[in-house]
């Protein structure tokens, strides 16, 4: 058996890695994944209008 230390600690080492383990999920699949979309849609097009234009410029 073991001893009332050794089964505290036991809980509370289980207690932290369920936690970190559910923050880990929550940042895999965030939320507002629509608007996190848009953001992401938004930044590749306008990263790739600043691009077009550099080399429309050089030409």
């Amino acid at each position: 058996m073991w001893s009332n230390f050794m089964h505290i600690l036991f809980a509370v080492l289980l207690h932290i890695s369920g936690v970190i383990c559910a923050l880990w999920i929550w940042y895999l699949f965030p939320k507002n994944i629509g608007q996190f979309m848009l953001f992401e849609i938004r930044v590749f097009l306008s990263l790739r209008t600043k691009v077009t234009l550099k080399r429309k410029k050089n030409m």
